[in-house]
């Protein structure tokens, strides 16, 4: 009951005070919404971000604080913050992510042809906290870092399900998980938020331990995961972009750390399909219709409210496998849709996203920050 208070009383506190405002080094946005998706049935909440640049006599540092609160019909609460700190032109970038969520929700089991009758229901109760180091090494060039725990409750399983079973790894309350990982990055895009030209290649490696066992890696599981992304902008206010992902995990991995399908394809839940693989592709095709040459000279669309409105259309296919080699065209599962954009930021183009995705037999409407890559 008290975490239900506390969520409302956030909600409505944020509902109540949006606002926005724009200075030359400072900007911040207040934005309340209300959604519908499958995962969460009817959602509210509100999105918050704050920036402020600092000059210095050859570059610029800034900080950041993004927010996020979202309670919903399922009883779904979740409060995320992630303040960020970047030094001379993003040369050293310091990242912080903590989270809290109290989230019913459903399983099918694993694999990349569940049944949609399997489903059943559990609540995940989780607190995290990731600290990550981003330094430019070379050119374009970056190496990182990442400091990752979990505190992690799996609570009211369905009576005799798939996930009260003893084959399903990480199914029980007092879970306590820390991770380590280092990356390369390959970055030579224009924008943080919503890039038009460029590069965004990212490989990570993660070695998580449970509590008992933090310093020894005989008892950890490893996760592996590489995301291309591409970015190309044939004329003013339109851009094309493409992901192309993998991720593989090994040894006895909890649940609720294996790849998720779902969280690529959007007509999905986010656990619809899961293992210890996955493969996926996602092509955006993404228009600001009032930046397009002949709105502007015909002067079409160039109120405050079409310049800041974007429109999004996509397409993903992906799969997951419990190897490698089990991957199959055949197999991949497809999502497509359209979407439209906000801009909280107009000028770092940080936005508001809202994308209607469709795939066999399902249907989802998202509403979050920022854009899906």
């Amino acid at each position: 009951m008290i975490k239900r208070i506390m969520a409302l009383l956030l909600l409505t506190g944020i509902l109540c005070i949006a606002h926005s405002n724009d200075v030359k080094t400072t900007e911040y946005s207040i934005v309340p919404f209300m959604a519908y998706s499958n995962e969460t049935l009817l959602m509210g909440g509100g999105f918050f971000n704050y920036q402020n640049k600092i000059p210095k006599q050859s570059a610029m540092d800034e900080l950041s604080l993004s927010s996020l609160v979202i309670y919903s019909a399922r009883q779904q609460f979740q409060l995320l913050l992630m303040p960020k700190y970047s030094f001379d032109d993003e040369k050293l970038l310091i990242m912080l992510k903590l989270k809290g969520r109290h989230w019913p929700d459903k399983f099918w089991g694993i694999g990349n042809n569940t049944l949609d009758s399997a489903e059943e229901g559990y609540t995940q109760e989780e607190f995290q906290f990731n600290l990550s180091l981003e330094r430019l090494i070379y050119r374009k060039l970056y190496l990182t870092g990442q400091l990752d725990y979990r505190i992690e409750n799996i609570l009211n399983k369905t009576p005799n399900g798939i996930l009260d079973g003893d084959t399903i790894i990480g199914n029980d309350a007092g879970n306590h998980y820390l991770g380590k990982g280092v990356g390369l990055r390959w970055k030579t895009t224009n924008s943080n938020f919503y890039p038009m030209r460029g590069v965004n290649y990212n490989l990570q490696y993660m070695q998580y331990s449970t509590a008992a066992n933090f310093f020894d890696t005989s008892d950890s599981y490893d996760m592996f995961a590489l995301d291309l992304n591409h970015y190309v902008s044939p004329v003013e206010g339109w851009v094309f972009a493409a992901q192309s992902s993998f991720a593989q995990t090994e040894n006895n991995i909890p649940f609720s750390f294996l790849p998720e399908l779902g969280s690529r394809l959007r007509a999905y839940d986010s656990k619809r399909y899961i293992d210890k693989s996955m493969i996926t592709q996602r092509l955006e095709q993404r228009i600001f219709p009032s930046e397009l040459s002949f709105m502007q000279s015909n002067g079409w669309m160039q109120s405050k409210f079409f310049r800041r409105t974007g429109l999004v259309a996509f397409s993903e296919a992906g799969q997951v496998a419990p190897h490698v080699n089990h991957f199959k065209w055949g197999r991949n599962h497809w999502s497509n849709g359209f979407g439209f954009r906000y801009a909280i930021i107009p000028k770092e183009k940080l936005n508001l996203r809202m994308d209607f995705g469709f795939g066999k037999n399902k249907f989802n409407f998202i509403v979050q920050g920022t854009e899906a890559f």
